[in-house]
């Protein structure tokens, strides 16, 4: 039930991929599935091979699945092959059970599809096993119409037999012939212009063969197939040093040959060889993200279509720079060299092992490398408990005066969290010392100097250092002097004698400054105070005198009033100095 589950999911998953990729054709008509040759023979422990055809001559398809039955007890299948193969894209590579006697595969053919009598899906090749005939079958088979609505047009479903008989026996001839008989001619070398080595692979499919014969031949009898070790038979093709072959399919091919003089026919001659004219059909180039990773390098995974030869290697270059060879080791990633930051782009060329190559290319763009930081740095005396290094406080960041004998301890923080880091310390223009330390979980790192400290002034700085050697960019340095110990305690008292003075100092100064203003405040005050009651006397006496002015002249209107009547203006007079 659960694979009757799956079948149906991946039924529908070609007919939904089906809907949006391709376009739309006429109405469904006729498509059937069928074997190529339908029956054949061959004896126990031969092989034989069929292919799976699709007919679709009035209507383009563009899917094909099915399951195809074979008798398990009487067959096995050695190995499908793909080449020649009108699928361009396969939801179910083929695949194939010798226990169950099974072979599965769902192809798709791109738009426009494919319309014919005869397409060819996949190669079957089988081994016989027992005596008998063996039965093939084509089952939960679909074939799609190019329609842009997956309409299934298969209207028929072909069968093919083979038939199994006992190991195949030669003929008297033959049997005679294929026996080293004296006189007869032996193996020769044969060697192939076009195709020289018999472990290379090619993309020329018309392949030639030479060799060299001695002038008693009066015939030969050549072949080219799958089989390392055929015998061509006895049949003469003619009497030559060559033999040329023009378009032969991809694969693994033997060309044989035998040659015949007046004693009869001799041993066989055999020569492998090897050809892969498929184009390479793409080349995906994926950049691979390592998070916490920023280091000037990016990592990529190629994936190339198959070929019956396999990639060779990739062609790889970056921006203008030189062109590198590079094979993948199993998943292995492709790593960058160290380069500058910004974006760059990968130029690739893929190559199979027949010469067949193609390109692509992908921009990325590399972080500006970060610097790790050196925090501070704090020294312990024999008395000092290093576990004290913890509480940030007692790091110091100022070009402080430690003293000889310590021990140096530096404290550092990195972006990149779980990685090594190397520090450097360096004491005047003497070698300097550096030690590989491993960064925290956030990135901190404590370095511990393995040398008690001596007179001079040392300089410690660091670096982030990846698994493959790259660096980052280096810390800001940062210096340290070292003084003998009684020496840096003096100059330490002196520091905080230094201190303390300057603070009385600077307090006195205050409080003089305070002092001197305060007086000068007072002796204004009391200024202004005088300047205040001398004016305010001199107005008192003023007032005085008005007063007294005033009164006597109020005394003469009253007593000119008494003789005589006043006037209107002497009138308005006494009434004002009476008012003021």
């Amino acid at each position: 039930m659960e694979d009757k589950i799956k079948k149906i999911i991946r039924k529908l998953a070609v007919i939904s991929f089906l809907l949006v990729c391709f376009s739309f054709g006429a109405n469904a008509k006729a498509a059937t599935l069928f074997f190529s040759p339908s029956s054949a023979s061959c004896g126990v422990g031969g092989n034989v091979s069929l292919n799976v055809n699709v007919g679709s001559a009035d209507q383009a398809m563009n899917a094909a699945s099915a399951v195809i039955s074979f008798p398990p007890d009487k067959l096995e299948v050695s190995s499908i092959s793909k080449n020649g193969s009108i699928c361009s894209l396969w939801v179910q590579q083929p695949s194939f059970s010798n226990e169950k006697g099974t072979i599965n595969f769902e192809g798709v053919v791109f738009n426009p599809g494919y319309s014919g009598a005869s397409g060819k899906i996949i190669t079957i090749n089988f081994k016989a096993k027992t005596v008998g005939t063996a039965p093939l079958s084509i089952s939960s088979a679909l074939v799609l119409a190019n329609d842009g609505a997956g309409t299934n047009i298969l209207s028929g479903l072909g069968k093919a037999s083979i038939n199994i008989t006992a190991a195949t026996t030669k003929s008297k001839e033959e049997d005679t012939t294929s026996k080293k008989t004296a006189g007869t001619p032996l193996a020769v070398t044969i060697s192939s212009p076009t195709h020289p080595d018999q472990n290379k692979w090619y993309n020329n499919n018309n392949p030639k063969f030479e060799w060299v014969m001695s002038k008693d031949i009066t015939a030969i009898n050549v072949l080219a197939d799958k089989n390392p070790d055929t015998n061509p038979g006895t049949k003469s093709d003619g009497l030559s040093n060559s033999y040329d072959f023009e378009n032969v399919d991809d694969g693994v091919w033997y060309f044989h040959l035998r040659l015949k003089n007046s004693a009869g026919w001799g041993e066989v001659s055999h020569f492998k060889f090897q050809i892969d004219k498929k184009a390479l059909e793409y080349l995906n180039i994926t950049e691979v993200k390592e998070e916490g990773n920023i280091l000037p390098q990016a990592k990529f995974s190629f994936a190339a279509s198959e070929t019956i030869s396999g990639i060779d290697y990739y062609e790889i270059k970056i921006d203008n720079g030189e062109k590198e060879i590079w094979r993948q080791k199993a998943d292995e990633l492709y790593v960058t060299p160290a380069i500058g930051a910004g974006e760059h782009e990968l130029f690739v060329t893929a190559f199979n092992k027949a010469g067949n190559s193609i390109k692509n290319s992908a921009k990325f763009f590399i972080e500006a490398s970060v610097a790790p930081e050196i925090i501070g740095y704090f020294c312990a005396q024999a008395d000092n408990k290093i576990s004290t290094i913890e509480n940030d406080q007692v790091f110091v960041k100022n070009n402080c005066i430690l003293s000889r004998g310590d021990t140096l301890i530096v404290k550092g923080k990195s972006n990149y969290p779980s990685q090594q880091v190397i520090v450097y310390l360096q004491k005047d223009d003497e070698e300097v010392i550096t030690a590989t330390i491993k960064s925290d979980c956030e990135g901190n790192f404590i370095f511990i100097a393995n040398n008690k400290l001596k007179n001079g002034v040392y300089q410690v700085w660091a670096e982030i250092i990846s698994d493959n050697n790259i660096k980052s960019a280096a810390s800001k340095k940062v210096s340290i002097t070292v003084k003998r110990y009684v020496l840096s305690k003096i100059l330490l008292a002196m520091d905080i004698f230094g201190m303390l003075s300057s603070f009385i100092i600077f307090v006195t100064f205050l409080i003089i400054i305070f002092w001197y203003i305060w007086h000068k405040f007072c002796i204004f005050r009391k200024k202004a105070k005088k300047e205040d009651y001398e004016v305010d006397h001199e107005l008192y006496k003023s007032f005085v005198l008005f007063r007294k002015d005033a009164d006597e002249q109020i005394e003469k209107l009253e007593k000119t009033r008494a003789e005589r009547q006043l006037t209107k203006e002497e009138e308005e007079i006494l009434k004002n100095l009476k008012k003021k």
